[in-house]
């Protein structure tokens, strides 16, 4: 509804939140805005309004999104809040360089943070090897490709069992593609599951595998690395940041041989990788206190001058 909706009221509710969050804090330094629309055209109303600078983060995967392009442009309400914020900030650096070919902005790279206290290591596995996928069934996560990627696995022999959690519009349709490809008996199909429950997965399974058409950031893809578990991605933008030779595997978007090749060198040697140097790079780069500190040190500057 807000993308050419009810901009207006939205913005009408946060005018009122600003006020009160004003008043009980004896006043406001600085407004952080999570993606240009509608939260950063917001931002940018109250911070006109107001005098109080904005700091902006964008994670829009990928971006711009297409019904925010006309004519070969991004639209205003999208490109302003990123030209006038006081500081923007992007997950990726591959997001970061979009931003500057789409709307000529240059943005800091600040990564999205986890609870690395929560998403910890479980007991060492044992038992058949198992491979999870966390994600939203629909195209941009390339479901379809990891099952014809399964496909090749089941076909040469390699045993493994494969675990999806999510659910989504293409549900129905990759269940169907699996019993086509015949490899549903390779698959348990775990729906949505609550934080806790994915995070038992992430401890339970022996690998993590994703094959996304576009990631701006990837944060399943770290909050596996910080249960210790390797992982395999595609170069769709964020997990370029996240993934490399001690922590897991890198193949090309859409390339089914590719990602065939990977699931089989993982199944070999996974349990080879070190899982305490795996978790000890996620926390060092990726944890919430970090990622806290980071914007503590951009909100002073950004709120010095008015």
């Amino acid at each position: 509804p807000a993308i050419g909706g009810n901009l207006e009221g939205v913005l009408a509710a946060n005018r009122r939140n600003f006020a009160q969050a004003s008043a009980e804090a004896g006043g406001i330094d600085v407004i952080h805005a999570q993606v240009s629309f509608p939260a950063g055209h917001v931002a940018m109303r109250l911070a006109a309004e107001s005098g109080v600078p904005y700091v902006l983060s964008e994670h829009m995967s990928p971006f711009p999104f297409r019904h925010f392009v006309r004519a070969g442009q991004v639209v205003s309400d999208v490109a302003e809040p990123l030209r006038r914020a006081r500081v923007v900030t992007a997950v990726s650096a591959s997001l970061a360089r979009e931003l500057e070919a789409s709307v000529g902005v240059r943005a800091q790279v600040v990564p999205n943070g986890i609870d690395t206290d929560f998403f910890s290591p479980g007991p060492v596995r044992t038992g058949p090897f198992v491979f999870l996928t966390v994600a939203n069934l629909e195209p941009q996560k390339g479901i379809d490709v990891l099952l014809r990627a399964i496909a090749q696995c089941a076909a040469s022999g390699a045993g493994a069992r494969f675990r999806i959690v999510g659910d989504g519009s293409q549900a129905a349709a990759y269940r169907a593609l699996a019993d086509s490809l015949g490899i549903s008996p390779h698959i348990d199909w775990l729906g949505a599951l609550g934080r806790e429950e994915v995070r038992d997965a992430m401890r339970a399974c022996d690998a993590f595998v994703l094959a996304s058409r576009h990631e701006s950031f990837g944060i399943v893809y770290v909050e596996a690395l910080a249960t210790g578990k390797p992982v395999i991605a595609t170069r769709s933008g964020g997990p370029e940041d996240l993934v490399h030779e001690g922590n897991g595997l890198l193949v090309p978007v859409e390339d089914v041989d590719a990602l065939a090749g990977a699931l089989r060198a993982m199944h070999e040697r996974a349990r080879g990788y070190d899982a305490a140097a795996i978790r000890a790079h996620a926390v060092e780069h990726f944890s919430s206190a970090l990622v806290a500190r980071r914007f503590l040190s951009i909100y002073g500057p950004a709120a010095v001058v008015r």
